[in-house]
């Protein structure tokens, strides 16, 4: 392994963790100096602007990948070719989403005028103006770190997330504690985006000579088609995770997105950690061959292993969650947003499931043939709108849960594992018999050992939401290795504890 790709990986890392522990540590601070108004507010315009983020088109993995490829057969001039024409295409994209900003400023007092006061959408117009740059500098700057990427120059990257990572949430809160709001805050971000992405640039044109030379159009061609699913992928996401706060923000208030913001921040955190394992894992798959007359038991394993896996992690937090989701959002956040706690179960038992088999999705994206579940999943992002407001309206943000929920369980669950057994022909009685073997028990039992152990230790203090996560933690380990694990599992295990020992 080289010097860059081994430091790249430890920085990966060491980025993903530092991120955690700074929002763990800073983000309930940034909340109460912003307060539920005002955060509500920088959550609504955010998730207002953040669709534009989806004209990205999926370019940042195409510039990695094609990058790669001209690197690796010694095409130097091709590659400074390509990556003169992608740079191109970034300006043009950045055009496009400002134009669109532009308008969508205009449409901000009829969307959220009879949910906002007026000082909150005066506010809301200075807030869309910092977001929109923000956002603007940030895809632009993807053209510089996918160059990066694809040459094998991982640190510098990586370096720069954690700057940023860290101490523009130092400088935001100091900024905040002397009188400053949301747009001070977001202004804070803008700047710091805007200094990394000068750093890229630095550090590309050290490596990369942008030759004014543009490609043939067939290559131009070939290079929108591979982005193309991508971008559908990009819009369904963007769907499922910001509609939801949109939805409340222009249909309810600031407050409401406040509280459920603080929710699906921490369900992200939650299913972000527990399915990272799949980008170690997803390599070793694209070794099986679909044609192979054993593909389908393999693939069915390695779903079963990976996803087994998966549930694990995710199995312990959201049984924490389950038992001292109430505890920890009162200490975390405050009594104010108490009332997430329904949602933030709403929210992590629906993606439960999803996230288990997530390594499904991701050897479609593998194998390429990802289109028609893009387009599969589009369709049922959009229901899961029309089901949101007529939700909302009844129910609020919880109406806004469920409907969310709804939409996982079809999309993601039902007609996923239907696909899934269409192209991958994976067993699907295999695959749920595997995955939840003796692990649902393991999981249900840590859960109800920690509910009375709840009940016992009925203090509402950090020393007691620690010690009663440890001792869960300790209990769903040892029951994992007395009846969750089969023996490879636990051989892994075994193995895992040695290495920390030495």
């Amino acid at each position: 392994m080289n010097k860059e790709l081994y430091w790249g990986v430890i920085l990966s890392y060491v980025t993903t963790f530092v991120s955690l522990g700074v929002s763990l540590l800073l983000t309930p601070i940034i909340i109460r100096l912003l307060g539920q108004s005002d955060y509500g507010l920088y959550e609504s315009i955010g998730s207002f602007v953040n669709y534009l983020a989806v004209l990205d088109l999926g370019f940042s993995a195409v510039v990695t990948r094609y990058a790669a490829k001209y690197q690796i057969n010694g095409d130097i001039e091709g590659r400074d070719r390509f990556l003169y024409t992608c740079r191109n295409i970034y300006l043009v994209l950045c055009g496009i989403i400002l134009a669109i900003g532009i308008v969508l400023y205009n449409c901000i007092d009829s969307a959220f005028g009879h949910s906002f006061d007026a000082v909150e959408l005066h506010r809301a117009h200075q807030l869309f103006i910092v977001v929109l740059l923000t956002t603007v500098v940030s895809i632009f700057s993807q053209v510089y770190k996918g160059v990066l990427t694809g040459i094998e120059l991982f640190i510098w990257p990586r370096v720069i997330q954690l700057f940023k990572a860290v101490f523009s949430k130092v400088v935001s809160i100091v900024i905040l504690y002397h009188g400053s709001n949301s747009v001070g805050f977001t202004s804070v971000m803008l700047a710091f985006e805007i200094v990394a992405c000068l750093l890229v640039m630095y550090k590309a044109h050290q490596h990369v000579h942008f030759r004014k030379n543009s490609m043939p159009f067939s290559q131009v061609k070939e290079i929108f088609l591979f982005s193309g699913n991508l971008f559908i992928m990009a819009i369904v996401a963007q769907i499922y995770w910001q509609v939801d706060k949109l939805v409340l923000g222009i249909c309810v208030g600031t407050v409401t997105v406040a509280i459920y913001s603080a929710a699906l921040n921490i369900e992200n955190i939650v299913r972000n950690v527990s399915s990272s394992i799949k980008d170690v894992l997803i390599p070793r798959a694209t070794r099986i061959d679909l044609d192979s007359p054993d593909s389908s038991q393999r693939i069915t394993d390695f779903m079963v292993k990976s996803g087994r896996i998966i549930f694990v992690v995710y199995g312990l937090l959201i049984s924490g969650l389950t038992v001292l989701g109430y505890k920890f959002i009162y200490l975390w956040l405050g009594e104010d947003y108490v009332s997430a706690v329904p949602i933030l179960l709403i929210l992590g038992y629906s993606t439960f499931i999803p996230t288990v088999i997530l390594p499904g999705e991701e050897l479609c994206k593998t194998y390429n043939k990802h289109g028609p579940l893009a387009f599969m999943y589009l369709f049922i992002s959009l229901v899961n709108v029309i089901l949101t407001f007529v939700l909302v309206k009844q129910m609020g943000m919880y109406g806004a849960a469920i409907a969310t929920a709804v939409g996982l369980f079809v999309g993601n669950v039902f007609m996923s594992l239907l696909y899934y057994r269409k192209v991958l022909s994976i067993r699907i009685g295999r695959l749920f018999f595997g995955l939840f073997r003796r692990l649902f028990v393991v999981f249900l039992s840590t859960t109800v050992f920690g509910y009375y152990l709840n009940k016992v230790l009925d203090y509402q203090n950090w020393l007691t939401l620690i010690a009663e996560g440890l001792v869960m933690t300790i209990f769903y380990s040892v029951f994992l290795m007395l009846y969750g694990f089969n023996s490879e599992e636990k051989t892994l295990a075994i193995r895992l504890l040695e290495k920390i020992k030495r």
